[in-house]
This record gives structure tokens, sequence and C-alpha cells, in this order.
């Protein structure tokens, strides 16, 4: 529908001599810009309060990506699955969409703007468009990366031209009863085989493009049959405030997530109804309004505010982003203000990146560990274990079936492994003469979504003795690979899970066992290190070294 309203304004007043690109551009920006920089002015106070370093360092860059136009390319770099949970609590998560619209607005223009120049591009301009839909719906249709396909332009661009195509169809002339009844039929046509031959995520997006497609096409015929639908008052008041309703709802209900609820009732989705309303008619009346009215301001001083909103919110967030989210002290994750610096969550969390090679020490236990970053926090609890001197440690993060990996496993006294069963390493080392008792398998882990709401009672007498609810998730898969592992299974939740059935989240010294609720911080590594230290642990680490 973007689409078909940009060409349709865009093709008017280039037919009629009046194709002002500047004046585009300053229409979008008056429509876009205010409400977008509002909200991130918004969004960054409440994070600096609300949020822990990790999290409020991923939000300035979600802000900077967001006022640059391409929060879609971070969330394809950073998350890639929209869908993860995880999500839900980015308060700026839902303006990758934004994102790729405002991409298509930046420079879908300039094809209109040439047409305005050659004679030749404005007779072929439906067909050029064509070409270019047809190549995007292609590329859509043929890639393999699913995140590519869902956050990036070039797969998304079919779908505004689409639109396109159909204001260029109505405005340069009318459809013809009998091409409206092939277009129809087409449509219909693509609908079946879309159904057939595509998986649900992408059939449903061919899906809802050619259902608009036909409305569109449609408009006039069904109009006296949607009128009192899609016209009465209470959507038309809705309409006008869905960009506000769009960009404020993630926010609240990202925020609440984080620092409030837990779940949200039945109860609680309607007060969040009734709430998105009400901040989408102030932010409507008192943000949108003003921007978008020239009577009320010049656009010299629409740039003017825009660009300090877009100042005093892109460099706090450039100068949170430098400080890896520190904006205070956090004695519970054993940082100071003044030590903060750019990766520093990386520092302790990236060495074992260095230990990708083949053992070096013939008088140390070689101990080698394979597979991703959960793999790598047990890298973390070997080296701040009183093990940590007598081992030489090697690491594979993947390729593990080459033959430098199965050479580097014969070596190793000890292999550890995460997420892979033991069948799988049965049939790998059936024709080799690597002892298979020598393999352990390191647990699944997960200390809840978010520690937002853990750390929203920090100035609670109990803070230190807060838990959270076991992923179910995380549970199934935990008792999956224990099955197949049976006593060479490292059951890291069994072994500090509370008697509620919950999680702790602070050790003994009310530090956070993880920061992001996945992975270890350096006193939860030193934490289960003291406990596989523990004789009574089963598996311990007497079991696993024989001494």
């Amino acid at each position: 529908i973007s689409g078909f309203l940009i060409t349709s304004i865009l093709y008017n007043d280039l037919v009629s001599e009046e194709l002002s690109i500047g004046r585009f551009y300053m229409r979008r920006i008056r429509r876009i810009l205010p409400l977008v920089l509002s909200v991130n002015v918004v969004v960054l106070l409440l994070g600096a309060y609300l949020m822990l370093p990790y999290d409020l360092d991923k939000l300035s860059q979600s802000v900077i990506a967001t006022n640059f136009f391409s929060n879609n390319l971070l969330e394809y770099i950073s998350s890639g699955d929209y869908w993860s949970i995880r999500n839900e609590y980015k308060p700026l998560m839902h303006t990758w969409s934004l994102g790729i619209e405002e991409q298509f607005y930046l420079f879908y223009p300039l094809l209109f703007l040439v047409a305005s120049k050659s004679q030749f591009v404005l007779r072929k301009l439906f067909w050029i468009l064509c070409i270019l839909t047809l190549i995007s719906l292609l590329l859509f249709l043929s890639v393999t990366n699913d995140e590519a396909a869902f956050y990036l332009i070039p797969f998304r661009f079919f779908e505004l031209s689409c639109g396109g195509l159909v204001a260029l169809s109505l405005v340069r002339k009318k459809v013809k009863r009998r091409s409206w009844i092939f277009i129809n039929v087409a449509v219909g046509l693509g609908l079946i085989m879309a159904y057939v031959y595509l998986d649900s995520d992408r059939y449903y997006v061919i899906l809802v493009v050619l259902l608009i497609i036909s409305y569109l096409l449609n408009h006039d015929r069904l109009s006296m049959v949607l009128h009192t639908i899609l016209e009465n008052s209470v959507l038309v008041f809705i309409g006008k405030l869905s960009f506000s309703l769009y960009m404020w709802h993630q926010v609240l209900l990202a925020f609440l997530r984080y620092s409030v609820l837990d779940d949200f009732t039945p109860i609680h989705s309607v007060l969040c109804g009734f709430a998105f309303l009400i901040v989408g008619y102030f932010s409507y009346t008192f943000i949108e309004q003003p921007f978008r009215k020239h009577q009320y301001m010049s656009d010299k001083t629409v740039l003017l505010i825009l660009s300090f909103l877009f100042v005093v919110t892109t460099i706090p967030a450039g100068w949170i982003y430098l400080r890896g989210g520190v904006v205070k002290s956090f004695p519970e994750l054993q940082i100071s203000y003044g030590d903060s610096y750019r990766n520093m969550h990386l520092d302790y969390n990236t060495r074992h990146l260095t230990l990708d090679n083949d053992f070096t020490d013939g008088n140390k236990t070689r101990v080698l560990v394979i597979g991703n970053s959960f793999a790598r926090d047990w890298i973390n609890v070997l080296l701040e274990s009183s093990y940590g001197d007598k081992i030489d440690v090697s690491y594979i993060p993947d390729n593990i079936e080459s033959d430098a990996s199965i050479g580097r496993m014969s070596d190793a006294d000890v292999v550890f492994s995460f997420g892979l069963t033991k069948e799988y390493f049965q049939n790998l080392l059936a024709r080799r003469t690597i002892d298979i008792q020598k393999f352990w398998s390191i647990g699944v882990k997960h200390y809840g979504e978010s520690n937002g709401k853990i750390y929203a009672n920090r100035n609670k007498p109990n803070y230190c003795k807060q838990s959270i609810k076991i992923n179910q998730g995380a549970v199934v898969r935990n008792e999956l690979m224990s099955q197949s592992w049976g006593d060479r299974y490292i059951d890291i939740m069994g072994l500090t899970q509370l008697d509620d059935n919950t999680m702790p989240v602070f050790d003994s010294k009310c530090q956070y066992i993880s920061q992001d609720g996945l992975h270890f911080t350096r006193a939860g590594a030193a934490y289960h290190a003291e406990l596989f230290s523990d004789s009574d642990t089963r598996p311990n680490f007497k079991d696993i070294f024989g001494y």
C-alpha cells in the first residue's frame, strides 16, 4: 500500500511536470522523523535508568541504526531470528521494518527523477519497474538465507514495488474488464502455486502481497461493500493513530517485559491496548500533527528541530556504545563506571578464540573442547578452577569432522562437547581407535530471557535472593542430551536448580551468574568451578580428570 501511494504521488507530479524530489523527501521527513527521533529520546532515557550494561549496549546500537534508517541491517547482523523470544525485550526491535520502508523512500524516487530527464525511461517506466520487481521476487524465492530474505531490502523490494505497478496501471490507463478478469485469475493462480511450492513463511508473504494487489485493483468494485467497514469513525480514528501506535507499542511492551511483567494475562493485554491508544493519541496530536502542518512549522524550523533531536540521540547513544553500555557502576557485575570501555564484555568471553590450535604442552592434561559459545563458557569454568594451570586447552568451534579435528580428538586426554549426541561421536569414530570413554557432554544452561526484572528490584532487601523460572525448552533439551550421554553428561541446570524449580541469578557474593541469561560472567564461571570441585557433585572434576 505504501508503494501504491508513493508511486501515485510521484507519477502524478511527474506527468504534471511538478516533480520535486526535494519536496517529496521533505514530506517524508515531516511524516516520519519527528516521531522516530522523539521515540528514541524516550527510549534512551528509560534504557539508561532501567537496563543492565549488556542490554543498554544493544539498545544504543539500535538507536544509532534507527537514526540512520538501518535497524534492519543491525538486526540481520546481530540477531537474525526475528521470532526469538529475546527480541520481545528490545524496545526498537520493530523499526527493522521502518528501515526497509525508509530505504525504499530514499532510493525509489530516483527512478522517477531519471524518468523526468529521459523520455525513453518515462515511456518504459512500467516495464522497468516490472523488471526490478521480478528480480526482487526471484531473489526472495531463491535465497536460502531466511534472515536475509526477512530483513534486507533487495528481497523485500517487490512487496513495495508491486503496489507501484498497480498504481501505474490505474493512473496511466484504466484496467479494462477483460484485463481485470485476467489479472484476478492470475492472482488466484499465483496463490495456488505459492501454496503448493513455497514453505509456510514465504507463502504467507506472497499471500498478503497478492491479496493486497487484488484489493487495490478491485477497490472501486469493493468500495461499496467495504465502505461501512473501513470508513467508520472508529477505524478512521485508529488509522490516523497508526504510525504512533506502530512506533510506541513495542517500546511500551519491551520495557514492561523488561522491568515489570513476566507474563501477559488477558487483563494485561486489554490494559496495554488502552495504553497504546492513549499514548498514540497524544503522540499524534502533539508530535505528528505540529510537524506535518506547514502553518505550524516552516521547513527550516522542522530541519533545525530534527537536527537537534538527531544529535541528542546519536551522540549519547554513541558514547554509551563506546562505554559498553556502562553509564554507572554495577557492583553485582564487578563493573566500575570509570573502568568501562568498548567490548569490555567480550574481553573475558573471547579468549577461547586463541585456543583453536594443536596442543602445545605435553606435561599438562590435554583438554579438547568442541562447540559454540556454550562450550566457550565451559572453558572459562575450567580455567577459573584449580585445574586451570594443570591443563592444556584446545578449542574446536566447527568443522568437527575434518582430519585436523579428528587428530586433536585422538591426542586429547579429555574431550568436552556441547550440543552433540553420544551417538554422533560413536558414528564419527566408528573406524578410528579413539576411546569414546574420554568424551563428556557439557550440559544445557539457561538463566532467563532477561535479567531486567531482577535488576528492577535492586533497591529491595531480597535483591540477591531472586531466582528465575526455568525455560521449558531448555529443560527438554537438557533431558534429551542427558538420555544420550548418561553418566558422561555434565548436568549444569540440574546442579544449580533450586528446590522451587527455579534457577539462581546470583552467586553467594551477590554477583550475577549470567548477564545475558545464556553465558557466564567471570563470577558465574568461578561459581560453577567451585561447584564442580565439590566431592558431592556428580560428575566432579576429580571424576573427569582422574586426580
